[in-house]
């Protein structure tokens, strides 16, 4: 066998695999389901339950603006997907919401004067983009959480928007 059969096969292979993946990834989001793949929150199928309003707590989908999501894809932290400029969704903790007190500081995310669990930054994680926050926020605005240390979260982005929620998440099938 040669090398260069070999080295067909395996790109071949490779293809095919990255093709069945979007191709399933596509029909789920279409049936609202979504494929996690990322160490922000368990890996598996989560079913999508669109809706209006959420509140603190929920584990929601969020397609971040156009800005934000460029850079995470070019690090590497996020995939192309289903949302504006074809970039994959987030799925994340809505860990502060409207007239909570928040705090992104060196030692993690305060709301409230409660210092969340695994929420300081990780400094060199994304060459040390963490940012300083101290306010209350507005009604339309939400804090973004993974409470998993490497994690492309408020920690890094700021505040984020309520329009940027799909629904909210429900596992179905966890393989983390």
């Amino acid at each position: 066998m040669s090398v260069s059969y070999l080295f067909r096969s395996i790109i071949y292979v490779l293809t095919a695999v990255f093709s069945l993946s979007a191709l399933l990834n596509g029909y789920l989001w279409f049936n609202d389901y979504y494929l996690n793949i990322s160490d922000s929150i368990p890996k598996g199928i989560y079913k999508i339950n669109r809706l209006s309003k959420v509140q603190k707590n929920d584990l929601v989908l969020a397609c971040l603006p156009d800005e934000l999501a460029l850079e995470a894809f070019k690090k590497g932290y996020i995939f192309s997907g289903n949302c504006k400029g074809h970039y994959a969704p987030v799925g994340k903790y809505i860990c502060a919401t409207a007239n909570d007190r928040v705090n992104v500081a060196s030692d993690g995310i305060w709301v409230n004067k409660a210092l969340l669990r695994n929420t300081a930054p990780m400094h060199g994680f994304t060459q040390d983009m963490s940012l300083t926050v101290d306010k209350i926020l507005k009604k339309d605005e939400i804090l973004l959480c993974a409470y998993r240390g490497k994690s492309y979260d408020s920690r890094y982005f700021g505040i984020g928007k309520t329009d940027w929620i799909r629904g909210t998440l429900e596992r179905v099938w966890i393989f983390d």
